[in-house]
């Protein structure tokens, strides 16, 4: 049996710009509940005004309820996966993260306690880190945008049988891994993997040993989101490379913006708070935090130098990171219309036109 819970249905991972399932996707699948508490509690939100209750109960505890309801239901029944994915605590700060500590304490000493999980694993997870406000420019900050949290639970019962497996994943904390690998361990746990003909290298299950010398770019990772053998030296932002640097990043902004044109204004660069460069691999990259107007943005791109051509060199607009909440200024998109195939993200970059905000 299988249950599926997302918080917030409005940016859910499968229908946030997605169009959902085909088919139904869990035997239990909340959707249906969590748009209509969503319609309950939108206003309040947006007016920010939200307690994160649901009449006299933490949202939050409800969601968890809901889970340790369908694990009483079929735990003597069937054999069962759950995911729940809550955001809504922590996605726009920290501040209420402490709100969920005493209910999710609650839920998983009464599931280690009663032996819920004495054959069953589980994972504790983050999608990514703090993406906003001034901790987020620190080195630290670049570590939390691309090293999401993530706990691995695996019942004595398991590790009695499979001693080598659990060695493999204590060894494999300290290696390079992905949301690859995760998905791949709980088809191994599933039981749900098929035999390969060969090694995979971008999909090894945590429980069989990842090579030690695993690069970014042997598994496909952006060197955006890399963090191995980083040494970053700060520049001097006022000096000529930095200005141009940045100036050719928000170049190639306004280059992808034209193809929405008649929505979106075009970008100019306010302030460089600052410059790093490092090497890596080889080669030589750059990251510039900058800000513009007219959208009051903060960004920070990751560029690299090409020694032949001696120019910098942008991958895509996903090797630029928006470093604030960019809410409803990109809401003329929603009108974009789907004839014109525009076939990049612009969310993050696009101001609308006045005239287009009144169309919104």
């Amino acid at each position: 049996m299988s249950f599926h819970m997302e918080d917030w249905p409005q940016v859910s991972a499968f229908t946030y710009r997605l169009r959902g399932f085909s088919n139904k996707t869990a035997h239990h699948y909340m959707r249906s509940y969590q748009l209509a508490l969503w319609r309950r509690v939108q206003n309040a939100y947006f007016a920010n005004k939200d307690d994160l209750c649901i009449g006299s109960i933490k949202r939050n505890k409800k969601a968890l309820d809901l889970v340790q309801e369908f694990i009483d239901m079929y735990k003597t029944k069937s054999n069962y996966a759950a995911i729940m994915h809550y955001i809504e605590n922590s996605h726009d700060g920290n501040e209420r993260v402490n709100y969920l500590d005493h209910d999710l304490k609650k839920f998983l000493s009464h599931n280690f306690e009663s032996g819920n999980l004495n054959n069953t694993a589980l994972i504790l997870y983050s999608d990514h880190g703090s993406r906003f406000g001034m901790d987020r420019w620190s080195n630290q900050g670049d570590m939390e945008e691309r090293l999401p949290f993530v706990s691995i639970f695996l019942p004595n019962s398991y590790i009695r049988q499979n001693s080598d497996k659990f060695k493999n994943l204590q060894r494999n904390a300290q290696q390079l891994t992905t949301p690859f690998d995760i998905h791949e361990t709980i088809r191994e746990l599933s039981c749900t993997n098929k035999p390969k003909k060969k090694q995979e290298i971008r999909a090894i299950s945590l429980l069989n040993e990842i090579p030690i010398n695993r690069t970014c770019q042997s598994i496909g990772l952006s060197i955006h989101y890399c963090v191995c053998d980083q040494n970053w030296e700060f520049l001097n932002p006022n000096e000529k490379f930095s200005v141009q640097s940045a100036e050719y990043v928000v170049a190639y902004l306004n280059k992808e913006l034209s193809k929405a044109e008649d929505y979106c204004m075009p970008l100019k660069i306010k302030k460089i708070n600052y410059v790093k460069q490092a090497k890596i691999g080889g080669d030589v990259f750059y990251k510039i935090n900058f800000i513009t107007m007219p959208n009051k943005a903060k960004y920070e791109a990751m560029v690299k130098f090409d020694p032949d051509e001696k120019k910098l060199l942008i991958k895509s607009t996903d090797s630029v990171s928006r470093l604030d909440a960019y809410g409803s200024q990109s809401k003329c998109l929603e009108k974009f219309p789907s004839s014109k195939k525009l076939t990049v993200d612009l969310r993050k970059f696009c101001l609308c036109k006045p005239m287009r905000k009144s169309k919104a």
